[in-house]
């Protein structure tokens, strides 16, 4: 029976309710109903920040061996090439720089290593890491510029070795930097 009068009393309070309702000059439910009820809303703010991921075919740049004196020579390993991944979110622009090739106390000057970006395309010096990037350290001078995200660059790279360069096994390092498009690279 206490179970029925709770029913009862809810039933009357709710007919009570209506008939505030009703009795009110506006008539108008929905204007007591939002009475009874407070709604605040918020804005929700993100930053994304730019993701660059490039992979590298041919890490290794290879010339094979070589005779004194002999000039443009091509890489066994060409092209290399550099792809904006499908996992950034922002085209990029590519700057490179190199070391000088050396074995023991010898070396190739890096400005003997040249770069193109096709086979038979104009070749450009490359330039020594501790001081610049090829086309200088500012923004939008890549060696590329704007690769969308899922495109290449290709890389052909050529080596001149010295008249009576010392016979030995030279290695070097170039390094190809990708940056979001506009950025300046860092050195």
């Amino acid at each position: 029976m206490a179970k029925i009068s709770k029913v009862v009393g809810s039933a009357i309070i709710f007919i009570g309710l209506i008939s505030a309702v009703l009795a009110s000059p506006s008539n108008n439910f929905f204007d007591i109903f939002n009475a009874l009820f407070s709604t605040q809303t918020a804005t929700a703010s993100a930053t994304v920040n730019a993701f660059v991921e490039t992979s590298i075919t041919n890490s290794t740049v290879t010339f094979g061996s070589l005779d004194p004196g002999s000039q443009n020579n091509t890489a066994a390993s060409n092209p290399t090439q550099i792809t904006n991944t499908v996992n950034s979110n922002t085209a990029i622009d590519i700057y490179l720089q190199a070391t000088d090739l050396t074995s023991g106390g010898n070396s190739i000057p890096v400005a003997n290593l040249k770069v193109a970006q096709t086979g038979s395309g104009t070749k450009t010096v490359m330039v020594e890491a501790t001081a610049n990037y090829l086309n200088g350290n500012s923004a939008n001078n890549g060696y590329y510029e704007n690769v969308a995200v899922g495109n290449s660059a290709d890389f052909h790279f050529f080596l001149t070795v010295p008249n009576s360069q010392a016979a030995g096994v030279y290695s070097g390092t170039v390094t190809i930097k990708s940056v979001q498009d506009g950025q300046a690279p860092t050195i």
